[in-house]
């Protein structure tokens, strides 16, 4: 994009790039990068059987950090309407402070989105392979495979073909997590509240035991 020098004095952009797509594409788009189901139904689990259900709390202390995040990114992008991810947003934001400082704040954001790009894919990939191994007995591996070919073929399309494609998964992603949701809620055995307060782990023989109490073999606390 073309630069320039609005009236207020701060850097603004000469439009050049498309708006193909509206608000609730774009909306569609940005909460399906968050992967809701596949976060609820992959990570969550994963997270709960290791930590306990006192990993709860910290779900809910991220999802405010998130909340602010989303803010800044929101500022950010009205402020620099650009293309090119966070990196790109991290650079307009710096480079009036110091050039060198952007380059490098630019560089180490992008040098993180990569690694974390390169890792939740597979991770969510190979844990769709588990859940669909459940009625299909094939291998996780060759299932992650043929999803991620799947999502790539969806991306490489043009964004407004995307963005209905896209929004026609998100659809299905929030029909399961609402048919969960409610089932969890009909059948309520205990007080979820006291699972946070007081957390608890899961055992070897689909027990449950407090977290930071270690047992020994013969099941007497150590």
């Amino acid at each position: 994009m073309n630069e320039a020098i609005g009236n207020t004095g701060r850097l603004t952009y000469q439009q050049e790039l498309s708006r193909s797509i509206g608000l609730v594409s774009s909306v569609s788009i940005t909460l399906s990068a968050v992967t809701p189901a596949a976060s609820s139904f992959v990570l969550v689990p994963v997270i709960i059987n290791t930590a306990g259900t006192g990993s709860i709390t910290s779900m809910v202390l991220a999802g405010v950090v998130g909340l602010f995040m989303a803010l800044c990114w929101a500022e950010l992008g009205t402020m620099f309407p650009v293309s090119g991810g966070d990196y790109s947003l991290v650079w307009y934001a710096f480079r009036v402070l110091s050039p060198s400082l952007a380059g490098l704040a630019s560089f180490l954001t992008f040098t993180m989105m990569l690694g974390s790009i390169a890792i939740i894919p597979a991770v969510l990939a190979l844990g769709t392979g588990d859940y669909l191994g459940v009625v299909w007995h094939v291998q996780p591996q060759i299932t992650g495979a043929v999803v991620t070919a799947a999502a790539t073929s969806v991306a490489i399309l043009r964004v407004r073909r995307a963005a209905i494609i896209t929004g026609l998964f998100l659809a299905v992603e929030l029909a399961a997590l609402a048919v969960v949701t409610i089932l969890g809620f009909v059948h309520l055995r205990r007080n979820p509240i006291e699972f946070i307060i007081h957390p608890v782990i899961g055992t070897a023989n689909a027990g449950s035991s407090p977290v930071g109490r270690i047992r020994n073999s013969v099941g007497e606390a150590d």
